[in-house]
């Protein structure tokens, strides 16, 4: 099985233990910035259907765990998220709560930045 091969013939993510925190080369936090940026403003665009094909598409094109249930559909995370993609009500609610994870995701936390917020006296 061969290796995506990443910039640089890198075939893994650089990172460096120091301690109890980790740190990434600004070039990852730039690049999971980027590319969460990029998707909460495709979706912000988007309205009814389109963010149904946007989501399914594009935020689902990565393999994400979901609960599986074939006896019992209350307990399935596919059945749950189709349902509510077709829901135009429960799609907002998708759409808005997709934002919010982008959002969050695209920070990436940094150990010194946390005690660096700590002193600040307000």
């Amino acid at each position: 099985m061969k290796k995506e091969q990443l910039p640089n013939d890198k075939t893994h993510l650089d990172k460096k233990e120091e301690g109890e925190s980790t740190r990434y080369s600004v070039e990852y936090k730039e690049a999971v910035r980027k590319i969460c940026n990029g998707a909460f403003l495709a979706l912000r665009g988007r309205n009814g259907p389109d963010i149904a094909e946007y989501f399914t598409g594009t935020l689902c094109s990565h393999p994400q765990f979901m609960r599986s249930s074939p006896k019992n559909e209350d307990d399935d995370d596919f059945i749950l998220i189709a349902r509510a993609l077709v829901d135009p009500e429960e799609r907002e609610k998708i759409k808005l709560f997709a934002m919010l994870a982008l959002s969050a995701c695209s920070y990436v936390y940094t150990k010194d930045e946390q005690t660096a917020s700590e002193s600040v006296v307000y």
